[in-house]
């Protein structure tokens, strides 16, 4: 993702698309083995370079994964999420904060996920609310 933006994403005509909504791609970090401080500057500055582009930037927060199979994300997790509601408004980078909603928070619950970690249709239209309520806010 963070390498070829410039070439996807940012060559998009943002006069026609000037919204950018980015969600959660500390998976492949953290699956990478990359430290939850290496995580979070990657996907700061991903978002940040978006704006430098001409973006009006929505970041959505992480949400969970299962416990028993992704052991060791949700600590990485909470500390993204965290440190994005600490210091991404003040970037002026926007934030829809999906992760801490409380219908999302059990990635086993199956009325919104669909293996642990990704969400289903239910689960989409949480987030979607979500981001329709940050929208109205821009």
């Amino acid at each position: 993702m963070q390498s070829d933006a410039v070439s996807q994403i940012d060559a998009i005509n943002k006069t026609t698309y000037p919204l950018l909504i980015g969600w959660e791609v500390i998976n492949q970090w953290y699956y990478a083995g990359s430290s939850k401080e290496v995580i979070y500057t990657k996907y700061k500055q991903y978002f940040l370079d978006r704006m430098a582009a001409g973006y009006t930037v929505i970041a959505i927060t992480p949400t969970p994964a299962s416990a028993s199979t992704h052991i060791g994300f949700e600590v990485v997790r909470q500390y993204v999420r965290t440190a994005m509601l600490a210091e991404f408004e003040s970037l002026g980078l926007h934030i829809a904060d999906v992760g801490g909603n409380y219908l999302l928070q059990n990635a086993a619950d199956t009325t919104y996920y669909t293996d642990g970690i990704h969400i289903n249709n239910t689960g989409a239209g949480v987030v979607a609310n979500i981001l329709f309520d940050r929208m109205k806010l821009l």
